[in-house]
């Protein structure tokens, strides 16, 4: 018979367990319990205290600034804010009157005044930021802030104290007094004899801390002395990197370069090299491990001036053929020239490689040649055949002055050429009009009034031109009257045309099949100038319908004007009266089947002029008595 186990013994190993763990439950889970309470409890009763002293602050500090905070150098906890600005005021008027004391490391000191620096303190707005301390939008903030006052004061920057610029541009100009640049050791080439140059070190002052020193003195109104710090510079070359450059550089100098251009020669010999050598810190490190090689490069710009200078003895402007007409036909009587255009770019290079001993010694100068427009050998082929326009106007009762600009004026025109399908200027043709040129002053309109001017007279030529241009059935591109009606081109009236440089001009196109050639000629005995257009006829005739004046509005009455150089009495006409009025010219130009080509109408409107005279204001001359 089999025994069994008994159920007592179960059933308390089974109470054992349940025992156990209850035992381990009731021992673990209140300590940590108690701990949790003891904590939130703690923080909570902290918190609640913290809220009550806030608070309490709130209402105790209502109106004024909360303790522990500090404006400049003072504590203006506890203050209202009218007083703590009355007080913040004193200190910022005291401070404004010293003035800061920045001492070198070397002894030298230097001064500044707060104005120097942008001082324009705002009190009003740094005791209203002293105040908000505690008081910000943010409740959390404002908590952060008080505290932050248990720990330590609050110290609030005065406002508008300094501006950035005025403190950098002031470091900036101290740090030029002070600092000492750094010098790389280097050579130097003495008639041809390489000399080693020591390096030196440099310092800078620490512009950073000396700038934050500043503010911070600014915004603390602390006038206590500053001192700067310097930092050492280390120079990038020593002298045991100098030796690659100096074996370099005597390579450069005992070389001779040749450059040729036909028969034309230039030498660049090892004295000129050595004023182009330059050294610079390099790249590579020098043997000794301090520093970096020095380089001996050539100096470009100098190099390039260099060929400048080369190329102005040999370049040269291409001269078209002048031409004249003799007998009735086209004549060379100035002959053409070729153009010369020196490659400045390409021969620099060329230069640089043969100095560097990557070619050969010998360099041809690089240029291109440019023909002339109109070469002498073929103006067979210009189309110049025959007279196609032509114009005459008198210049009667000229001074002298204005008749020798006259003759100057056209004697540059003279012998010009206009190609087809080209505008001719007369201002760009006559270029420079001043004493250089051979012109004289005479008198211009200029303003409503006439002066004497270089060149008075001119616009007898470039009326005359115009007038020939027309009747060549030339279309006009640009042409001005004159302000006053002027004797000498009349009549007719409206068929004037006036330059000034630079406007206005007179601009004529060559619609023509060929060249048109210019010629003039002035008559000075008989008071006339003459030009005439020489081309390729094409069957073209012209036609000017007027000039019509529509109408006359007489002179003014005459103007005076009181001279004391003049006798009393006396009365001396310094301009003439001029009438105005309004003129009008149509010109028509037909093909050779007669079918309009082209038509132009000119409108001339002219001012009306008083006469002007001077009045003698002077003592009265006696009469002359008979002996």
């Amino acid at each position: 018979m089999s025994k069994k186990l008994p159920k007592q013994k179960a059933h308390n190993k089974s109470s054992d367990t349940t025992h156990d763990t209850t035992t381990s439950q009731e021992h673990i889970h209140p300590l940590w319990k108690r701990i949790l309470i003891r904590c939130c409890f703690g923080i909570g009763t902290g918190i609640i205290v913290f809220l009550m002293l806030f608070g309490i602050a709130n209402i105790v500090f209502a109106h004024s600034i909360y303790p522990r905070v500090v404006v400049g150098s003072r504590s203006v906890g506890q203050m209202t804010p009218a007083s703590a600005q009355q007080k913040i005021a004193g200190d910022v008027d005291a401070f404004a009157k010293q003035k800061l004391v920045i001492t070198t490391s070397s002894g030298a000191s230097f001064s500044v005044t707060p104005k120097e620096l942008g001082f324009e303190p705002d009190v009003q707005s740094t005791i209203a930021d002293a105040y908000t301390v505690g008081r910000q939008t943010q409740w959390l903030a404002s908590l952060y802030d008080l505290a932050g006052l248990f720990v330590q004061a609050n110290r609030v920057p005065i406002t508008g104290a300094y501006t950035q610029k005025s403190v950098d541009e002031y470091v900036g100009a101290l740090a030029k007094q002070i600092d000492i640049q750094e010098k790389d050791a280097t050579l130097t080439i003495d008639n041809g004899t390489i000399k080693p140059v020591d390096g030196a070190v440099g310092y800078r002052i620490d512009r950073i801390k000396l700038q934050e020193d500043i503010i911070n003195a600014l915004t603390t109104l602390t006038s206590k002395a500053l001192t700067t710090t310097n930092i050492a510079q280390q120079p990038k070359v020593f002298v045991d990197g100098t030796e690659s450059a100096k074996i370099k550089a005597r390579e450069m100098m005992a070389r001779t370069i040749t450059l040729t251009y036909k028969e034309k020669k230039y030498t660049v010999d090892g004295d000129q090299i050595a004023q182009w050598i330059v050294f610079r810190a390099g790249l590579d490190k020098a043997p000794s491990g301090s520093g970096v090689n020095l380089e001996a490069q050539l100096n470009i710009e100098k190099v390039k001036a260099y060929v400048v200078t080369v190329a102005k003895q040999i370049d040269q402007d291409p001269i078209d053929a002048k031409l004249t007409i003799e007998g009735g036909k086209v004549t060379v009587f100035s002959q053409s020239r070729d153009g010369i255009k020196v490659d400045q770019d390409a021969l620099s290079v060329a230069l640089q490689k043969a100095i560097a001993g990557e070619t050969d010694l010998a360099v041809t100068i690089p240029a291109k040649v440019t023909s002339s427009q109109v070469s002498s050998d073929k103006i067979n082929e210009l189309g110049i055949n025959e007279l196609i326009g032509e114009a005459t106007t008198s210049f009667i009762r000229s001074t002298e002055n204005r008749v020798h600009n006259i003759q100057t004026g056209s004697k540059y025109l003279n012998g010009q050429l206009i190609k087809p399908g080209a505008i001719y200027s007369v201002i760009e043709s006559l270029g420079a009009i001043d004493g250089s040129t051979g012109y004289l002053p005479e008198l211009v309109i200029k303003e409503n009034k006439t002066i004497p001017e270089f060149g008075g007279g001119l616009c007898q030529v470039s009326t005359t031109l115009f007038r020939a241009a027309l009747n060549a059935g030339l279309p006009i591109t640009e042409r001005q009257n004159h302000s006053w009606r002027i004797s000498y081109y009349e009549p007719p009236v409206g068929l004037d045309a006036t330059i000034y440089f630079p406007k206005p001009d007179l601009k004529i196109q060559n619609d023509t099949p060929g060249w048109i050639l210019i010629q003039n000629s002035v008559d000075v005995e008989k008071s006339t100038i003459t030009f005439q257009f020489y081309g390729t006829k094409d069957g073209r005739t012209s036609k000017i319908t007027g000039p019509t004046l529509l109408y006359s509005i007489p002179a003014p009455d005459g103007e005076y004007a009181d001279d004391p150089t003049l006798p009393a009495g006396e009365e001396k006409r310094i301009q003439a009266p001029h009438p105005g009025g309004k003129a009008t010219a149509t010109y028509q130009v037909f093909d050779k089947n007669g079918k309009l080509k082209n038509e132009q109408t000119f409108v001339s409107l002219y001012k009306a002029s008083a006469a002007q005279y001077l009045r003698g204001t002077g003592p009265a001359q006696e009469a002359p008595t008979e002996e």
